[in-house]
């Protein structure tokens, strides 16, 4: 099951489109997030048993319910900005009172009764937050009814997030990106396979850390990435060349290396590359 190859940090889309599946998959998040002393939002009203969510809304805090539409347009608009801000809240409000972590479950059907503009807005939040998941605390499931969007709507959001699983996932699925934050030396370090398919998740990441750094590197831990293409060295180029000290990468493949060298029409001072 997805669940147990989850880990704090994470953030992924998830497609689905059988029902009694898709409510197998979600009370297993739920109640495996409660047995680790994870709070556990839950952000929807079609996945979770109506038993289940009397017996657990308002348990000890621990499980907190609340219809999506509320949470993503409390005033009728959607606005990313205040999206983000919002779910930076529910984080902060996590950690101070003591749990382990923080488990969210979205459900997005509200987003399918007013695209495109809706879908496109989507995109843009489900790309900014993950600057909220790199701490290791807080990780989140984004559950997308198929027969809700078409492809190009699904290709949207997924490409902000780090990884994407649907029904005909494999037994050994991990998200295929985690992007998780370092302390010394200040970046974020990369594992699994970065490319087109959550180039917007790693871009996003990349822009939070730039305005954090205050001139300072910014490192890039490749050590940990199984494959990077051609995107993801335009992402660390674009980096560099935004940033007002410099970005290091560190640990890069004879690949990445090259990749690095190649794509900028012209040198890039800011960065500097160290083959793992």
């Amino acid at each position: 099951m997805i669940v147990d190859r989850l880990r704090p940090g994470d953030h992924v889309c998830w497609a689905f489109d059988a029902d009694d599946t898709a409510t197998e998959v979600v009370t297993e998040y739920v109640e495996s997030g409660l047995r680790d002393e994870h709070k556990v939002l839950y952000f929807g009203a079609e996945l979770l048993p109506a038993a289940l969510l009397d017996t657990l809304d308002g348990a000890d805090g621990q499980f907190e319910a609340s219809p999506a539409a509320q949470i993503f347009r409390p005033d009728g608009s959607f606005e990313p900005s205040r999206a983000v801000e919002t779910m930076a809240g529910h984080i902060a409000t996590a950690r101070s009172e003591g749990w382990t972590g923080l488990r969210v479950l979205g459900e997005m059907a509200w987003a399918a009764t007013d695209r495109p503009v809706a879908v496109k807005r989507l995109a843009q939040f489900e790309a900014d937050v993950n600057q909220l998941f790199i701490d290791d605390y807080a990780m989140a499931v984004c559950a997308y009814n198929r027969r809700l969007f078409n492809w190009t709507d699904l290709s949207e959001v997924c490409a902000s997030h780090p990884g994407a699983v649907t029904s005909n996932h494999s037994i050994d699925w991990d998200p295929l990106l985690r992007m998780r934050r370092t302390t010394d030396p200040f970046g974020v370090a990369l594992s699994g396979e970065a490319d087109a398919s959550n180039q917007r998740s790693l871009a996003a990441v990349l822009r939070a850390l730039i305005a954090e750094s205050n001139g300072d590197t910014l490192t890039v831990d490749a050590t940990g990435l199984r494959f990077a293409d051609v995107s993801t060295a335009r992402q660390i180029i674009g980096a560099a060349e935004a940033v007002q000290g410099v970005v290091r990468v560190v640990g890069a493949s004879p690949t990445l290396e090259w990749l690095l060298s190649f794509v900028p029409s012209r040198p890039v001072p800011n960065l500097t590359v160290e083959r793992a």
